[in-house]
């Protein structure tokens, strides 16, 4: 049975027990009705096998109904869940080999279009009440490439090169957040001319475990849930 996610100062993460915990919580999520009916979540997807046992993080992922059958996660919009050494983090993924017709639609938006989308992103988690009653919970995005390690089948990806940043600094808000939409703007143009590589885009939420001390409780899933229908204005862009 899930009860929360257990990790923090006092409790460090590890592999073993980060993926037992990533489990029961992926066995929560699968049932949640409103993510079927609202996103079009498909509760039979996921990884066959969660191998490794070393790395600072574990994930697990969800396929949306825009997935044709038989077709790789790599080549559709899915949601991931990341349980890491000083996170959670429920994410939207732009995977590197996204199909065309979803390519297209996200480079036809345009710079400023996409910050649209971005906007929409974080008016959707204030509408849940997410960011309101949730301070540590944070608004997120991440652009980056990585590369796998020679017959080390397994083992972690390796980063050549990431950005990432608070949503909200794309978005004049009035906060302590400083508006800097080049950031956002960056990691959408590394999409649009990603030349060869295998560059992938993230846009959801970040739950820091000393930010969030109600991850250690079984409604925390709750809040993975929240997140990711907060992303709907992205999926239905993909959908």
């Amino acid at each position: 049975m899930f009860t929360g996610f257990p990790f923090g100062h006092d409790h460090p993460f590890t592999y073993p027990e980060g993926k037992r915990v990533l489990e029961l919580a992926m066995g929560e999520l699968r049932s949640r009705r409103d993510l079927q009916d609202q996103l079009g979540m498909n509760p039979a997807s996921g990884r066959k096998a969660i191998r490794g046992s070393k790395a600072n993080e574990v994930w697990d992922f969800l396929s949306l109904s825009t997935a044709k059958e038989g077709k790789k996660s790599t080549n559709n919009p899915h949601l991931t869940l990341v349980v890491s050494w000083q996170a959670v983090e429920a994410l939207v993924i732009v995977p590197h080999a996204v199909n065309k017709v979803v390519r297209q639609k996200l480079i036809d938006l345009g710079k400023d279009g996409f910050r649209e989308q971005a906007e929409d992103v974080v008016d959707c988690l204030k509408q849940k009440k997410l960011l309101r009653d949730h301070g540590g919970a944070t608004p997120w995005f991440r652009g980056h490439q990585r590369h796998s390690l020679p017959r080390a089948r397994g083992a972690p990806l390796v980063v050549d090169a990431i950005i990432e940043g608070d949503l909200r600094t794309a978005i004049p808000s009035g906060g302590p957040i400083k508006t800097q939409p080049r950031w956002l703007f960056a990691a959408y143009g590394l999409f649009v001319d990603k030349e060869n590589s295998n560059y992938e885009m993230q846009m959801g939420v970040q739950f820091r475990y000393e930010r969030c001390p109600e991850l250690q409780q079984a409604n925390a899933i709750g809040l993975i849930a929240s997140a990711w229908l907060g992303c709907k204005p992205l999926i239905d862009l993909a959908r």
